[in-house]
């Protein structure tokens, strides 16, 4: 058992804490503009993300980066965002057209049009598995107002730790706006 001489005085405890509470304003100012970690549940990014969620429930922890995320997207980003439809729930998604592309939405999207051009301020979001993703298909384009992170890497688990690729998707079903060249990714 340690003797009374050994523990910490009360003084010096009062310095520890003080200490650490100084940093907490710093800590949340980074923790809610800068940089997050998310958990990503259900099986609308697999298999990018989470894909043994069905099997086993397991879920990967991503970073999301929050200074300005919504300046520089392109297509092929991964975002994490307020849902339109429900605005308490938070979405993981791939950005799959931007501004002025129109988009050949999948057969479930609510109003039946052939193609869809996505407005100034949105763009047009997909999981990457469609038949268990609620996304762009079902609550059209999103406003980049509602967009709240950049998903640039999975940190957890470990043996899956890494940068997550870019990668453009949707293929045909895209038409870039007027005058642009497509981009080949490296």
């Amino acid at each position: 058992m340690a003797s009374l001489s050994s523990l910490p005085s009360g003084r010096t405890l009062v310095h520890l804490a003080w200490g650490l509470a100084s940093w907490l304003p710093a800590w949340l100012f980074v923790r809610t503009h800068v940089l997050n970690t998310f958990a990503v549940a259900g099986p609308s990014m697999q298999p990018l993300l989470s894909p043994d969620y069905a099997a086993s429930g397991a879920r990967d922890e991503v970073l999301g980066w929050m200074w300005r995320p919504h300046r520089h997207l392109s297509r092929g980003s991964v975002v994490g965002f307020w849902t339109p439809h429900d605005p308490r729930k938070f979405a993981i998604k791939r950005v799959v057209a931007l501004e002025g592309d129109s988009v050949r939405p999948h057969p479930r999207y609510p109003t039946g049009q052939a193609l869809v051009q996505v407005p100034p301020g949105h763009v047009w979001v997909e999981g990457e598995d469609a038949f268990r993703s609620v996304d762009s298909n079902d609550f059209g384009p999103l406003s980049t107002s509602l967009i709240m992170a950049r998903v640039t890497h999975v940190l957890w688990p470990l043996s899956r730790a890494g940068r997550i690729p870019v990668a453009e998707k949707g293929g045909a079903r895209v038409v870039r706006r007027e005058g642009e060249r497509p981009v080949v990714w490296q």
